[in-house]
């Protein structure tokens, strides 16, 4: 008995110390992907982080952050349902192509990460999902994603969605409807255009669209008046909208690597701060 309590510390502390490392590392490198954002949350709580399936199960009512990481699982595993106080789920890094009919059931969850799962089906997970009230924060990345679906717009309480590294080439109207999203990542997509229905997104304070097709964005980003980060480089941006020069509480825009818009540097740092853009 006293071994096995001895591990049982010992499994905690590191988990601790994993859990630190990951915030601090998030904090130093400027990282801010939902994980990162997780990770700071969870830190702050003080929550438990169940890893193990077994010991999750031992005591249901008690798991609220379940993280099935990198487990080779092909289809959610059906003891999920059995923890009626689930909050965060992480199955980053598994090969699940869809979410149960039923995965809406669980009332409670706020986090869901699907990340780097390869072989799902993104328009079925997001169509699921779309009646879950209680989830504000939807992480997607790494999925081969080429199209997200207009169900995407009944999410209307997300605060966080990261569709990152994926093949989007488009975006649908219906994302106007996420007037709580504070946080829209789709960097490493192919993006070619940015729909003006943007603007209706009132609540946004960071966009990144880096490393995507972008020849142009629409004057309507200059509507995001609580905007404070627009990650921008690695396009192919001819010119950057007034509307945009005068967001008041912009902090970073990022226009690095767009050959053409270097040549106007001198225009964009007379309007802002040098310190608040990169060029």
């Amino acid at each position: 008995m006293l071994i096995k309590r001895h591990i049982h510390i010992f499994l905690l502390t590191m988990t601790a110390i994993v859990l630190t490392f990951k915030v601090t590392y998030a904090q130093e490198t400027k990282k801010n992907t939902p994980r990162d954002v997780l990770m700071e949350q969870i830190a702050l709580m003080k929550e438990k982080v169940y890893m193990d399936m077994a010991e999750a199960l031992h005591e249901p009512s008690k798991v609220k952050v379940l993280f099935l990481t990198y487990r080779d699982y092909t289809a959610l595993p059906p003891e999920v349902f059995r923890f009626p106080n689930l909050e965060y789920l992480s199955l980053e890094g598994n090969h699940i192509q869809f979410l149960p009919d039923s995965f809406s059931n669980i009332k409670t969850l706020k986090f869901l990460d699907l990340s780097y799962n390869q072989r799902i089906w993104g328009r079925q997970v997001i169509r699921e999902v779309s009646d879950m009230e209680g989830l504000t924060t939807l992480a997607l990345a790494g999925n081969r994603i080429y199209k997200v679906p207009p169900e995407i717009g009944k999410l209307t309480n997300l605060k966080v969605l990261g569709l990152e590294e994926n093949l989007i080439t488009t975006l649908p109207p219906q994302i106007k409807r996420l007037r709580s999203l504070e946080v829209f990542y789709l960097g490493n997509n192919k993006i070619a255009e940015i729909p003006k229905e943007i603007g209706k997104m009132r609540s946004l304070q960071q966009l990144d669209v880096s490393n995507n097709r972008l020849t142009e964005i629409p004057e309507q980003i200059g509507e995001l008046y609580l905007l404070k980060k627009l990650i921008l480089k690695h396009n192919d941006l001819q010119d950057v909208p007034y509307q945009v020069l005068k967001l008041k509480k912009l902090e970073v825009l990022d226009l690095r690597f767009n050959p053409t818009i270097k040549h106007q540097k001198h225009v964009i740092t007379g309007i802002l701060p040098e310190s608040k853009v990169k060029i």
